[in-house]
């Protein structure tokens, strides 16, 4: 899977489906291709010494790129860390303590490190359940649902889903 670190944005388009990383992917694929047609078609268009600095410069963008994305690869695919998992452990004292203000801070910084990790996402889910937003609830389990990481937890999504759905059915009602 390592291969996604070979071209300029691809991992964090293919593992979090990155804006930014779509465009930096595009970005450099139409500048390859631009030297490239320059290189081989039109040699003439650019000139050899602009021609020579723009391979340079593809070659240093790509080597940048691939020794990047390939030490960041493990926090892309949501493997966490140490103090990843200490943050969690605290946002679980915070939420059984009824803290559920701190304990979503917790949970929104670590998500935000971390999107693809399944239990803080579902603990975030019963954070919002407790605060009574059962729209954002919701729209966090439809995501926790697209995640392959959420595979262990689909008993546990889809009782909180149906909760979720009866309470938020009962505020329509009152």
């Amino acid at each position: 899977m390592h291969l996604v670190c070979c071209w300029p944005g691809l991992a964090e388009l293919w593992c979090r489906g990155s804006t930014r990383a779509l465009m930096a992917a595009v970005a450099f694929t139409w500048v390859t291709c631009l030297v490239l047609l320059a290189t081989f078609v039109w040699p003439e268009w650019l000139g050899t010494w602009m021609t020579r600095l723009l391979w340079l410069v593809i070659l240093g963008t790509w080597l940048f790129s691939f020794v990047r994305s390939h030490i960041g690869y493990s926090q892309l695919i949501g493997k966490s860390d140490k103090k990843a998992h200490e943050a969690f452990q605290r946002a679980q004292e915070e939420y059984l303590r009824g803290n559920w203000f701190d304990a979503e801070a917790i949970l929104l910084e670590l998500l935000e490190k971390f999107p693809r990790d399944a239990e803080a996402t579902l603990l975030l889910v019963g954070v919002l359940r407790h605060t009574q937003r059962w729209q954002p609830a919701l729209r966090r389990l439809d995501t926790l649902q697209s995640l392959d990481t959420s595979a262990p937890w689909r008993f546990e999504i889809l009782r909180e889903r149906q909760i979720l759905e009866k309470r938020f059915a009962e505020s329509l009602v009152s």
